[in-house]
């Protein structure tokens, strides 16, 4: 397939739009398929060992059901990353959060259910450190 009948196709599917004789611009859709895109790709990514600064990253939302389909997508999204589940709507990593998943919040506009804490310390987190391969 030619770039020619790429863009006509991005273009048809209303994913980009020309901005001038040589350039052309994501639509809202496209930038919410494109971020989705990344966010799935991600979990066919062998997972890099990241070093851990001692601290916890814990992300908290409670996204109504009316946004149900939204939030188990979300769940996905979070697992693929390597999030643990500690509670349905409480995921814990010892890592950086990842940008893709602030784009997700925004984009899907679920950014006002969530919170991020970076603590310090958890009590009995030895499971957690042992999951992580912290240990």
């Amino acid at each position: 397939m030619s770039i020619y009948s790429s863009l006509y196709k991005l273009r048809r599917q209303k994913l980009i739009r020309k901005i001038g004789s040589n350039s052309f611009q994501l639509t809202r859709e496209g930038k919410h398929e494109a971020i989705w895109a990344s966010a799935e790709t991600h979990k066919y990514l062998p997972r890099e060992k990241n070093n851990w600064d001692g601290k916890w990253r814990v992300l908290i939302f409670d996204i109504p059901e009316k946004k149900r389909s939204k939030r188990d997508d979300f769940r996905d999204v979070l697992d693929s990353f390597g999030f643990k589940e500690l509670q349905k709507s409480v995921w814990i990593t010892p890592y950086k959060i990842p940008r893709i998943i602030d784009d997700i919040l925004w984009e899907e506009k679920l950014i006002g259910y969530t919170r991020v804490m970076t603590i310090s310390e958890i009590d009995y987190d030895e499971d957690l450190k042992k999951h992580f391969g912290l240990m």
